[in-house]
């Protein structure tokens, strides 16, 4: 009941996330879904204020501010209320981070780490780490980061299937992490560095008011905090440790919210913020009609991709590959993503999102409704027999939009389908239900680190979870566990190639978008370059980058 509850929260907080941040599309017509190419900032480079090649072109301020929308967040990952994203990457150093432009794992307070055997992750720290509070860090931090997220009950590590008896310090700066299953997405968990002792030593525990202004080691501390408000970082100076690439140059950061994307977008234009995240679809469409005086966007992918999924755990009606080859060419695939994601829609090649360091390019699915007649014929449909398919999924112009084109087309091949449009809790109680849906749209809206197919597919061979992302067939199921449980790269790698060509053969599931999200920047503050390397996905940036020295 426990794990159940888990993952009914864990899915409960990415579709609320997704439900509240998908663009509407009410600008956009799915006719002609091939006029934007999100892959490039759509401004023309001559209109800019900064070069866009170098973030070593601009002179840091003084000062930044960072505009996020939808609510401030504190400091305590993995509960209700959410944390920052954006700030705790500024307070806390996180034990691992992906590199969004060198397509790698990264550590600051780590020197080295290796899988010691297939169930056996250890870390080595340097000896030079320390908290804002002047304690010395150790792997009795190190472990308490990862294990403080069981015992609070958050769902952060739940994937790795922490062995919590075995996961220990060896000594001083050595920490091992002892797993029940291979799991090679170990050093893409997101988990900020915590000071044990200071930790445990609050009366209120995870309840006091302190995780307002916490210890970290990270470049800044936090000076002041207004609920949903904006919060002031002041610069740790010559008592941060890490000097590796230079000493803080920008003496403090402000984080401001804003109720919506259009305010914050209007905040952007007006000068009122030096960085935004996230600018909102008709913000984002203005913006390439108009341009911007003095700001820029730019687009970048979260590593998660939107995918038509077939539900072979529900029904046994799409074990027939003839029948996943109709719906496959019998539907225009791209006018689904237009209507689902207007200017942000990116189409996508592979199963894969473009920043997997594995990705390959297997194509998309020609439009061609008569062969898929053909195919739905030699299965065994027709008018006297139509191949009739329902599902259920929540309220809003997203998934509404999405099914209204799929159910054009699918009427079109004479498929029957049906969707019941519900409210969010409704929507993931059928979900996680095994009679549920015989189909549905799915994305992991937050981002996969790394593009990860681990992350992006869903509950692929998890017997909870969302039931219409599980798979039934043995090579696709070999394959992601090979990438699941690989712990060395060459493995992961070539599986990860043979997955996406395996899943583009077999019509086992139709990507449809690549997920996309624009930042927007003042030109005379910062440059694409910059903005690039530290973008992550929604309401997430690297900012602790930009305190550095040799970032500018």
């Amino acid at each position: 009941m426990k794990k159940t509850l888990c993952v009914l929260l864990a899915v409960v907080m990415v579709f609320t996330l997704f439900a509240c941040a998908t663009p509407t599309t009410t600008d956009t017509s799915p006719s002609d879904p091939g006029t934007t190419d999100t892959d490039t900032s759509p401004s023309d480079p001559s209109t800019s204020d900064a070069s866009p090649s170098s973030g070593g072109t601009m002179t840091a301020p003084e000062s930044l501010t960072v505009g996020v929308s939808g609510g401030l967040g504190r400091f305590l990952s993995g509960l209700n209320p959410t944390e920052s994203i954006t700030g705790c990457d500024a307070v806390f150093d996180t034990v691992f981070r992906w590199d969004p432009i060198d397509k790698e794992v990264i550590s600051n307070i780590l020197s080295s780490w290796e899988w010691e055997d297939d169930n056996t992750f250890v870390m080595h720290m340097r000896d030079d780490v320390y908290f804002s509070n002047g304690e010395n860090a150790t792997a009795e931090d190190l472990v308490f980061s990862y294990l403080s997220h069981i015992e609070r009950g958050s769902n952060y590590v739940n994937d790795a299937k922490l062995v919590v008896d075995e996961c220990i310090a060896r000594d001083t700066y050595t920490a091992q992490f002892k797993l029940e299953d291979p799991y090679s997405a170990f050093p893409y968990l997101r988990i900020y560095f915590l000071d044990k002792s200071w930790s445990q030593g609050l009366a209120d525990g995870w309840d006091s008011e302190e995780w307002y202004r916490p210890v970290g080691s990270g470049p800044y501390s936090v000076e002041e905090w207004v609920n949903d408000s904006y919060m002031v970082l002041k610069s740790r100076g010559e008592d941060y440790w890490y000097k590796d690439e230079g000493p803080i140059v920008i003496d403090e950061m402000t984080i401001k919210s804003y109720p919506d994307q259009s305010t914050l977008y209007m905040a952007l234009e007006t000068g009122e913020v030096d960085l935004a995240g996230t600018v909102g679809s008709n913000d984002y469409a203005t913006f390439m009609d108009n341009g911007g005086d003095g700001f820029d966007v730019t687009t970048t992918k979260t590593g998660s991709i939107d995918y038509f999924c077939f539900g072979f755990k529900t029904t046994d009606k799409f074990e027939d590959v003839r029948v996943r080859e109709a719906i496959a060419l019998g539907v225009k695939w791209d006018e689904v993503g237009v209507a689902a994601y207007g200017p942000f829609y990116s189409e996508a090649k592979s199963v894969a999102s473009v920043i997997n360091p594995d990705y390959i390019e297997v194509g998309t699915y020609e439009y061609n409704p008569e062969r898929a007649m053909e195919l739905l014929a030699e299965a065994g449909y027709g008018p006297d027999n139509p191949l009739t398919i329902s599902t259920v999924s929540m309220q809003g112009p997203f998934y509404e939009d999405s099914f209204q084109i799929f159910e054009f087309y699918a009427s079109q091949l004479g498929i029957v389908a049906t969707c019941e449009f519900v409210d969010v809790s409704t929507a993931i109680g059928a979900w996680i239900s095994p009679t549920g849906c015989d189909f549905n749209f799915w994305s992991m809206y937050g981002g996969c680190p790394g593009g990860l197919l681990t992350y992006s597919l869903g509950w692929v061979d998890n017997e909870m979870g969302v039931f219409f992302t599980h798979m039934t067939d043995p090579e696709f199921l070999r394959l992601y566990t090979q990438i699941k449980t690989a712990t060395e790269d060459s493995v992961r790698s070539e599986a990860t190639r043979e997955l996406q060509q395996y899943a583009y053969d077999g019509f086992w599931r139709i990507p449809v978008s690549e997920e996309t999200v624009a930042f927007g920047w003042r030109t005379d503050i910062l440059t694409k370059d910059q903005v690039d390397r530290i973008s992550i996905t929604a309401n997430h940036q690297l900012i602790s980058r930009l305190a550095l020295e040799s970032f500018w």
